[in-house]
């Protein structure tokens, strides 16, 4: 391990308003107040945790000091843009932050950013997936459904999926820590955090595997992050209990474990990061195997087919 190449494969940024708004179009850079719906938590205990990485050099030593040769950089606040009931809104902000985290990344190759789109808006989804990918040179799209009206398995979004396959560009289900819709019980972050970003991710999962996205496109590749992979055998074992009774409700899908995932001693095997990140084009981005689903743990993915 003494020469392993080390990629932070879901760092995060501080993506500030006012760097966004730098970047979006009018009328909408003028937009009044916060830019997307924040959330009730104060993740960092009053203060007490988190370092202020306020530009790519500061973010340059941290990774040294790590031992971190390149790091995938996802949104923060930014998720919550799912939740914006505006359509043109949420394009002109994804625009906006796609256009910033391209700039962030240009001063380094060290950084690899990941790129949203508004799937409140599929036709201004696949301009922008088109756009950060082939112009502005992202390494993948990344979503969190909480707010969408659609679970991600739908049809609706079929045709973003349909462009990322062409792409060969990863889809990235990483939920924000809200959630799951409609929960109101939670009195600490503590606990909220526990619960609310595996419970969505694992909602995401059944949505794209029950929805037959598999199928429909066998050589788009889709990670979960930031949930490590424990979750994953149970997940599996009761969606294929359910499946095996209520066959009819999931048309598409042909069989839950050998064409989603399967996670056994053999088949869970973890890629050298340096083989998931050899140049800054997207087709680089992850492992080599088509129609893969990735389960993403904090600084490496790993490969489930």
């Amino acid at each position: 391990m003494q020469n392993a190449k080390v990629i932070d494969a879901d760092g995060h940024v501080q993506d500030r308003d006012a760097d966004i708004r730098a970047c979006m179009e009018e009328p909408f850079c003028r937009r009044q107040g916060p830019l997307v719906a924040k959330d009730k938590w104060d993740s960092s205990m009053y203060g007490k945790l988190g370092i202020d990485v306020a530009d790519v050099p500061t973010r340059l030593r941290d990774m040294d000091r790590e031992g971190i040769e390149v790091s995938v950089l996802f949104p923060t606040s930014a998720f919550g843009i799912t939740q914006s009931p505006e359509k043109d809104y949420a394009a002109a902000f994804c625009r906006g932050y796609n256009d910033w985290i391209a700039s962030v990344c240009k001063e380094s190759p060290r950084l690899k950013g990941i790129g949203l789109v508004p799937f409140q808006d599929v036709p201004a989804a696949l301009a922008e997936v088109n756009r950060a990918i082939t112009k502005l040179g992202l390494a993948g799209i990344t979503i969190a459904s909480f707010g969408l009206k659609d679970h991600l398995g739908t049809p609706v979004f079929w045709p973003i999926y349909q462009e990322l396959e062409r792409l060969n560009t990863p889809l990235l289900v990483h939920n924000s820590r809200q959630g799951p819709a409609g929960e109101i019980r939670f009195d600490t972050f503590l606990f909220a955090h526990t619960v609310a970003r595996p419970f969505e991710t694992m909602i995401d999962c059944a949505a794209l595997i029950y929805g037959g996205v598999a199928e429909k496109f066998p050589k788009l590749r889709i990670a979960f992050l930031e949930c490590g992979c424990g979750w994953v055998p149970y997940w599996m074992d009761r969606m294929d209990e359910e499946w095996e009774k209520r066959q009819c409700e999931a048309p598409l899908l042909k069989a839950i474990i050998p064409t989603g995932m399967a996670c056994s001693p053999t088949s869970c095997r973890r890629y050298e990061s340096v083989r998931i990140f050899r140049k800054s084009r997207s087709k680089n981005f992850s492992a080599k195997t088509p129609g893969a689903y990735m389960v993403g743990i904090e600084h490496g993915f790993r490969l489930l087919s």
